[in-house]
């Protein structure tokens, strides 16, 4: 599961990463949290603002929107099959939290690359809403904490990510193949815990 994540990148580090094409507005945010609007890529080089929370056009308004999206089972779940065949995208990060239940507490995690580098959930979009692609946890440390974790994408595969011509078999390979990066973990304070608390030090590890 992913539930909350960060994106606080210098701004001509993301332009830079992403191969942005127009000027863009980006204010840091230290704990986005689902139903909440974030940056996402749907063509290359163009930044958008979707809502996290994947709500197809038949999802009754009462019912919750989709923040996660298991990789297994995108080609078969109605929310996310059509989606997964035409309507991928890129999600904007630097880091994310995960938590582990220790007795009574939920410790929360910050896990990032090891210098805060940029990096991009795969994701689908429907409309003006998107969700992450979750798979298992593929790295001990994080499955120490968590059993599974975002399905980050290495650069090379963007293009073809974001390609609807692509068709979703030839995008299976390119998942089974794209290379994992070695994330770093942290306990973090519980503030976290809470989405009105949106500050840097959310992501601070605890001494």
């Amino acid at each position: 599961m992913c539930g909350r994540f960060c994106l606080d990148a210098d701004l001509d580090a993301v332009i830079k990463h992403f191969g942005l094409k127009q000027n863009v507005v980006l204010t840091p945010r230290y704990n986005i949290a689902p139903n909440q609007v974030v940056p996402v890529i749907r063509k290359l080089g163009q930044l958008e603002f979707l809502n996290w929370g994947l709500r197809p056009a038949w999802l009754n308004p009462e019912h919750n929107a989709f923040i996660n999206a298991r990789l297994e089972t995108l080609t078969e779940k109605p929310a996310f099959k059509q989606s997964f065949q035409r309507r991928r995208c890129l999600i904007i990060a630097n880091g994310y939290y995960e938590w582990r239940q220790i007795g009574n507490i939920k410790q929360p995690y910050f896990i990032r690359l090891p210098q805060r580098e940029l990096f991009a959930f795969a994701g689908v979009w429907d409309g003006d809403s998107c969700t992450i692609i979750t798979m298992s946890a593929q790295q001990v440390e994080i499955k120490a904490v968590h059993e599974r974790m975002p399905l980050v994408l290495q650069p090379q595969v963007y293009e073809q990510w974001l390609n609807p011509s692509v068709n979703s078999a030839a995008i299976q390979n390119l998942i089974h193949n794209n290379t994992l990066q070695k994330f770093l973990i942290s306990p973090v304070s519980t503030q976290v815990n809470s989405p009105k608390h949106d500050f840097a030090t959310c992501m601070q590890p605890l001494q």
